[in-house]
């Protein structure tokens, strides 16, 4: 039997380093702790980049319907991304950082 694809959207707001962006990461997986495990390399990452954080948080929300348009967004804005998605079949994992003035900014953090 085929396990379930789920599909998640993690978050960690990067104003806390002094950085007017978030780091985000769009996950779709057949195993719910990868998308734990990404969270932990989205705090790597930021501390690595960015030094220690304060507060730091990471949101986390498994996607339904709402898969459909960040992917459609993620493709819109990177052909790498576009490729690696339309051959996923139960695996894909993307990062990025964005800044807090794109217009995506908003419609993402309303999906938490």
């Amino acid at each position: 039997m085929r396990k379930k694809i789920e599909h998640y959207l993690l978050t960690v707001d990067l104003r806390t380093a002094g950085r007017p962006t978030r780091l985000h990461a769009y996950v779709m997986t057949t195993d719910a702790t990868v998308a734990e495990r990404v969270g932990g390399k989205l705090m790597d990452y930021a501390e690595e980049h960015y030094g220690q954080m304060v507060l730091p948080i990471i949101l986390c929300t498994r996607l339904q319907s709402a898969a459909k348009s960040v992917r459609k967004e993620l493709c819109k804005r990177n052909e790498a991304v576009r490729e690696t998605l339309t051959k996923a079949t139960d695996f894909h994992c993307t990062m990025w950082e964005m800044m807090i003035s794109d217009p995506w900014d908003k419609p993402l953090m309303a999906l938490h």
